[in-house]
């Protein structure tokens, strides 16, 4: 759809002649800023809802390599491994907990120990119950 479009649809069902100077000069390049807006934020949106639904492969493996190196200092033993509890992960295989969110929870863990790696270390390290402490 054009700004244009959605304008004369607009002004139909008000008091404004699409004819004006008014409408031309000040509200159709306004509405066209907003409209621009609205459609990237629509397509974040659905950039975001892909991710989310989107099941993890065996080529999304090296993200989970990423989210333990950026978290623990030892090596990952194995991509199944009691170690992930540490992590709050609830069993072996963390992309079992990530069934809700897809990759989008996935990208979302590695966005925030990257960006407050001191932070979600130290609550790693202070995760000494058997139960672990949920990230």
């Amino acid at each position: 759809f054009s700004a244009e479009q959605v304008a004369l649809m607009l002004v139909s069902r008000k008091d404004v002649k699409p004819e004006s100077r008014f409408f031309r000069a000040r509200f159709l390049p306004h509405l066209d800023s907003c409209l621009r807006q609205l459609n990237g934020t629509n397509a974040v949106l659905a950039a975001a809802e892909h991710q989310r639904i989107s099941q993890f492969r065996k080529e999304d493996e090296p993200l989970l390599q990423q989210l333990w190196s950026l978290l623990v200092d030892t090596p990952l033993p194995a991509r199944q491994t009691e170690e992930w509890k540490r992590l709050g992960f609830q069993g072996v295989d963390p992309v079992s907990d990530l069934r809700g969110n897809g990759m989008l929870g996935l990208h979302n863990l590695i966005y925030v120990a990257r960006t407050h790696n001191q932070v979600c270390r130290g609550v790693v390290a202070e995760a000494d119950s058997p139960a672990g402490l949920p990230l």
